[in-house]
């Protein structure tokens, strides 16, 4: 199954996708958080995560789909650990040899920018190795961090790129809606379906920051 088709099953029927969470997938969640990001927050002197920040973490091993409610104005700690759950479980599936793919979305341009900001701060902070961070599309309007890779799909040959960079095996990836439309439309042009990823490798995860929620009935999980 390519990831195309499992957008298009996220969509169409979530609750049938939120069910097929991988057996040892929860397990790699938690370790991101007690094997990685708390220990390095630690080691660093970082903010520590708050007990709801933790709780809102811990409640989602088990789902492939949820929700985070982060409430508060600017500052409160949302992109704080958004940015960390996403860096934490890439590595975890790193440490465990496991490909793994993160995608941010936003409802806005600048806060898809301002995630990749903090993920790779964190990245290049906490991680040896950082893994590549790119940005698909029309750049945010406050700008992105300059060790982001910026593919704007008015170069030419632009998603033939974005493709290629793709296949990488530990990447982060962030673009608007509009953006990974095109880039789904324009295909893989190196695979005859038009797709890259396998579920068998990468299954991905799904979850949301926003305050509004489609899916009555998927769980939730308090951040505030």
């Amino acid at each position: 199954m390519s990831v195309r088709t499992e957008l298009l099953q996220f969509l169409r029927a979530p609750r049938a996708f939120a069910r097929s969470l991988p057996a040892d997938d929860g397990r790699l969640w938690r370790q991101a958080l007690e094997e990685f990001t708390q220990p390095q927050i630690a080691e660093k002197g970082d903010y520590p995560l708050r007990e709801s920040q933790v709780a809102a973490w811990t409640g989602l091993a088990m789902q492939r789909v949820g929700l985070i409610q982060g409430q508060g104005p600017p500052g409160t700690g949302k992109t704080y650990v958004l940015s960390w759950m996403a860096l934490g479980y890439l590595q975890a599936r790193r440490a465990a040899g496991l490909p793994c793919l993160i995608l941010v979305n936003a409802f806005t341009l600048n806060a898809i920018g301002n995630l990749l900001d903090a993920l790779q701060s964190k990245a290049t902070r906490y991680v040896p190795s950082p893994p590549q961070v790119i940005y698909l599309g029309s750049q945010p309007g406050s700008g992105l961090n300059p060790a982001i890779r910026h593919i704007s799909f008015r170069q030419r040959d632009a998603a033939t790129e974005a493709w290629d960079v793709l296949q990488s095996d530990h990447l982060v990836v962030g673009c608007s809606v509009w953006a990974l439309n095109r880039l789904l439309t324009a295909g893989d042009p190196s695979v005859t379906d038009g797709s890259i990823w396998s579920v068998s490798t990468r299954h991905p995860r799904w979850w949301s920051a926003t305050g509004s929620w489609p899916w009555p009935g998927l769980p939730r999980a308090a951040a505030s």
